[in-house]
């Protein structure tokens, strides 16, 4: 008699049948589930990463052009500019005044800048902190070009390039600088930041593991910061790949599986911005991501073999007498493919079956702590990956009700706070009193609505010292599109405000002096054109100030 005409036989066909079969397809479906979970679970993290990347490149960017809007609105160099342009005597000392101002007072407040350059209204370097390129031709200058044309504190950013007349791989943030008598344009300046600046943003890789890497790109399709893998990939990698394709259709943002510029399939996040035509791409090799995954693959082929030399041995009495523990086994199995990874098998046998029942319920013990510590893992990697550690900004991130979750080591630096002071705290901790409440009720309103808000606020350290804050705060969702997050970054404009305030008190006492002086007050600047006549010297020279103005002094004394 064949083994399949005995009953025995067939039992134990059916036996393995019944068995195998359901073990089979709750081990593949427990395996694909794992695998979909820890990808969305990847992607949400390097979604957050690039968003948290984006903001602190964006602030970054801003303070740069502020930087600009700063330089040209400084009255020496406007001053100093006209009389360039004005020619005559005076004007080679003006030159070298303008250069020597440049150096001394100027490129030391920003560490980040390569060289600056004062363009006249005809496109010629006047002045610089390079000496070279003194005197070129910059009217073909694409900074030139763009920034002549626009407003007083709008500035113009070009794309990253290799620069000849400064040896370096550099972008250029332009704005126009205006005359302070009649507002007219009068020239440009230019501020050249060596592009090594952007990979500060991207070069951290805490908690990226061995392969995960943050870089921009530019809408060229060329990398613009180092790269973890090819040396000097600033301007020389080409990134061809699915999200630069999506984005430069019309996309703004992607997250999947795709093969990176190497080649590699990789699990990614890219976000566009806008500003200035960038991509930014957090990414992660598909190996590293679901390596985890192995010991749930060892651990199914084990349980299956189990499954089989169990099986095999109770023969018949499996099918007939175990019918209800194999039930049992069923529907806990179904219960775990579903997702109750709590639920066990309660069957108290020293036979097969109990070998069979503590089989599955390691198995399951197994497959819920991996899990479970793979989850605990993910949220550990994606808030050290979203924190800016080594950032030089503030960064605060709170959770949707606006409670601080983390704070980064700048934070406490600078106010003074330790990080258990302020865990689970409102950022008003910092409250001073001197910001009117209906900036936080529009700060509030904006953010809770999705949008971006930046503003300045008047802070108070624990010490009780008062400092001022440039603030950018946006909130971070999740794919199913709920906020998560708010997160904030934080420029220190302390001595900015100082420095303004000191200016304009300064500007008032002078005016308040000279308009109440009876001696006649004068002022000219060195090419020796007047720039300040009092009601004084209106009564004494009979000439009036809107004559007096501009004219040279030994035409009128």
């Amino acid at each position: 008699m064949s083994l399949f005409q005995s009953i025995k036989g067939r039992l134990l066909i059916f036996s393995l049948c019944i068995s195998l079969i359901p073990i089979f397809a709750i081990t593949t479906m427990g395996y694909f589930h794992a695998t979909r979970t820890l990808k969305k679970q990847t992607l949400e993290w390097l979604t957050a990463v690039a968003e948290s990347r984006k903001i602190h490149a964006q602030s970054f960017m801003e303070a740069k052009s502020a930087r600009a809007v700063d330089f040209g609105s400084d009255g020496f160099i406007r001053d100093t500019l006209e009389t360039i342009n004005r020619g005559g005597v005076g004007k080679g000392g003006a030159v070298i005044a303008l250069s020597d101002y440049l150096s001394l007072e100027k490129w030391s407040l920003d560490p980040f800048i390569t060289a600056i350059a004062v363009v006249d209204k005809g496109g010629r370097v006047v002045a610089s902190t390079r000496k070279k390129i003194i005197g070129l031709d910059a009217s073909g200058w694409e900074p030139f070009k763009e920034a002549i044309n626009k407003k007083y504190h709008q500035t113009y950013i070009s794309k990253p390039r290799n620069s000849p007349y400064l040896d370096a791989k550099c972008m250029f943030i332009s704005t126009p600088v205006t005359s302070r008598k009649d507002g007219d344009t009068i020239g440009v300046i230019i501020n050249a930041y060596d592009i090594v600046v952007l990979s500060l943003i991207t070069a951290n890789r805490a908690g990226m593991g061995e392969t995960g890497e943050v870089y921009l790109v530019n809408s060229d399709g060329i990398m613009l910061t180092e790269s973890r893998f090819t040396n000097g990939a600033p301007l020389q990698q080409v990134v061809d790949t699915e999200p630069i394709r999506k984005i430069a259709g019309g996309g703004v943002k992607m997250a999947g599986v795709y093969p990176d510029y190497r080649g590699v399939y990789i699990v990614g996040a890219a976000v566009y911005m806008p500003e200035y035509d960038w991509t930014l791409l957090a990414e992660i090799d598909q190996a590293e991501v679901f390596a985890p995954l192995r010991a749930l693959r060892i651990v199914a082929l084990v349980v299956g073999l189990v499954s089989v030399v169990i099986v095999v041995r109770v023969g018949v009495s499996f099918a007939t007498s175990e019918s209800r523990p194999i039930e049992e086994l069923v529907d806990a199995t179904r219960r775990l493919a579903s997702g109750d990874l709590g639920h066990r098998v309660d069957i108290k046998r020293k036979d097969e079956i109990g070998v069979l029942a503590d089989s599955f319920n390691t198995m399951a013990d197994k497959l819920a702590g991996e899990i479970a510590v793979r989850k605990r893992g993910e949220e550990e990697l994606r808030k050290l990956s979203s924190a800016v550690v080594q950032s030089p900004s503030t960064v605060i991130i709170t959770d949707p009700e606006g409670n601080i979750e983390y704070v980064n080591p700048k934070f406490t630096q600078l106010t003074g706070y330790t990080i258990e002071e302020v865990i689970g705290k409102n950022p008003r901790i910092l409250k001073s009193g001197k910001t009117p409440p209906e900036v936080y009720k529009d700060l509030w309103e904006t953010i809770t609505a999705s949008g971006d808000w930046r503003g300045e606020f008047c802070n108070k350290k624990k010490n009780g010292e008062l400092y001022w804050e440039y603030v950018s705060i946006s909130p971070v969702r999740n794919t199913d599109g709920d906020i998560t997050h708010f997160v904030a970054v934080k420029e220190d404009i302390t001595e900015r405000k100082r420095v303004e305030g000191a200016l304009k008190e300064s500007e008032e006492i002078f005016r308040n002096i000279g308009s109440s002086a009876q001696d006649a007050i004068i002022m000219a600047d060195n090419g020796g054109y007047i720039s300040y006549w009092n009601e004084a010297a209106e009564k004494l020279f009979d000439y009036s100030k809107e004559v007096a103005i501009g004219k040279d002094l030994h035409e009128l004394i």
